[in-house]
């Protein structure tokens, strides 16, 4: 049983990670929730610079290197992962960002990337 109102529900696999998600539960609610690790989700990761101008940036999920650059499709389990690019000189504005992966993304996650000088 969980008390009313906004809560934050967590499930963590000892191998896959873990995933998160916020509820607002009410009086009487039966909620029933399945988490499967062992599904797949895509999205589509892509970079530009400050101009609006395509990148070819490398991309790296939870730290490991993909072996994709942008604009590319990638796979990630369910669960809350870290997504960023990188790009020799140049800085990711506003930096990585950790996601919580419960279906395929309908968007791109879309990263800009400011030069250094």
């Amino acid at each position: 049983e969980v008390p009313t109102g906004l809560r934050k529900l967590k499930v963590t696999h000892p191998k896959y990670g873990v995933w998160e998600k916020s509820y607002n539960i009410q009086t009487d609610d039966a909620l029933e929730i399945l988490v499967d690790f062992d599904k797949f989700h895509t999205l589509t990761v892509t970079a530009f610079d400050e101009a609006g101008s395509p990148l070819r940036a490398e991309i790296y999920i939870d730290n490991n290197l993909e072996g994709k650059q942008t604009p590319s499709q990638v796979k990630v389990r369910t669960g809350v992962h870290k997504i960023e690019v990188r790009l020799s000189g140049y800085i990711v504005v506003g930096g990585a960002k950790s996601m919580n992966f419960e279906n395929d993304l309908d968007q791109p996650l879309k990263f800009t990337l400011k030069k250094l000088n």
